[in-house]
């Protein structure tokens, strides 16, 4: 489902979790170049928080505004 919203999707609320586990979903990869991330905030691991975490929000960048000259 997420791979199919991606096309229509303008922002992205995201969270990296620095862990390795069994799962049998994953975010797609996505295209640096068609994303700007707009906020990086990195968290270690905490009594809160087994893992240290990065969230970031990432905005579609517009190709059709870009200036090609």
């Amino acid at each position: 489902i997420f791979e199919q919203a991606l096309p229509v999707t303008e922002r992205i609320y995201l969270t990296r979790v620095d862990a390795s586990v069994d799962a049998d979903t994953y975010f797609p990869l996505i295209e640096a170049d068609e994303w700007e991330e707009k906020l990086v905030s990195s968290y270690p691991a905490d009594e809160k928080n087994d893992f240290p975490h990065t969230f970031s929000i990432l905005e579609k960048i517009n190709t059709q505004s870009k200036n090609w000259s």
